[in-house]
């Protein structure tokens, strides 16, 4: 069971077009963001009452993933927008787009930092220097 829920990723990402961000979007990142959390989630963690900063990562991690949808579906179909009543052409928008959605990831690792195992090299099969060339 997801720590967040639509509403808070709604809010969070200040995403309240139903139109262009369906339920069934907002659902699907949500749904991946758990599954990339709880892999390297610490064993310690209590995931049937998360810590708050659990939950704030995961809907940060699932606002940045609505946002990448939003971004490709923009660049797949070259919509323009319409932001304070001027035009924004394409390019410029998806640049942006990209920028938040990169932002909103790396807060979310960030956030999620003290609870998630450590990812290193530990238990890494390496092999003896072998001379190269005769060396």
């Amino acid at each position: 069971m997801a720590f967040t829920t639509e509403s808070l990723v709604r809010l969070k990402g200040q995403v309240e077009d139903t139109g262009k961000v369906s339920s069934a979007l907002v659902l699907d990142a949500i749904e991946d963001s758990h599954t990339r959390i709880v892999a390297r989630l610490m064993d310690s963690v209590d995931q049937q009452s998360p810590p708050d900063a659990v939950v704030l990562g995961e809907t940060l991690l699932a606002v940045s993933a609505v946002l990448a949808s939003l971004a490709a579906g923009q660049a797949a179909e070259g919509d323009r927008v319409v932001v304070g009543g001027q035009r924004v052409e394409t390019g410029v928008h998806l640049s942006k787009l990209r920028r938040e959605v990169a932002a909103y990831a790396e807060e979310a690792w960030l956030v999620l930092a003290p609870y998630l195992k450590p990812v290193g090299r530990q238990g890494m099969v390496t092999t003896a220097t072998q001379p190269v060339l005769g060396e």
